[in-house]
């Protein structure tokens, strides 16, 4: 893509590997989401809320990456972003960014010693 923009892959996921992704650029933060429609609204908005805590006055966008109504196709996405206005200088892109990830990202990890075996261990039965 043209211009100076700031991707961070998978900053929101399900356990139905649904992604919403940030995307930072001189139109502000851009929220991009690989979801259903039906399930895209909770996700996206956990995400925008974190985002507008941090950008202050920045506008925060959102976008759903899909063939559908209301999204914007894959191979239309960079022509989306180039027609966003303009609404930040470029020191404020690298301090946005700065700030952004700095916001710890949980991983999907289990807690606990990892299981040797495939098989659910059972519990005592009485």
């Amino acid at each position: 893509m043209r211009g100076d923009w700031r991707v961070t892959p998978a900053v929101g996921f399900t356990r139905d590997q649904d992604l919403v992704h940030r995307v930072i650029g001189k139109p502000g933060v851009v929220l991009v989401a690989e979801v259903a429609p039906n399930r895209a609204r909770q996700l996206i908005a956990a995400e925008k809320k974190k985002a507008a805590r941090i950008a202050g006055t920045t506008p925060v966008y959102d976008l759903i990456v899909g063939d559908g109504q209301g999204q914007v196709a894959l191979r239309k996405l960079e022509r989306h972003f180039l027609k966003l206005p303009r609404n930040i200088k470029g020191k404020q892109v690298n301090e946005l960014d700065r700030m952004l990830k700095a916001i710890p990202a949980p991983l999907p990890i289990p807690k606990g010693p990892m299981p040797t075996t495939g098989r659910v261990p059972r519990g005592k039965v009485r």
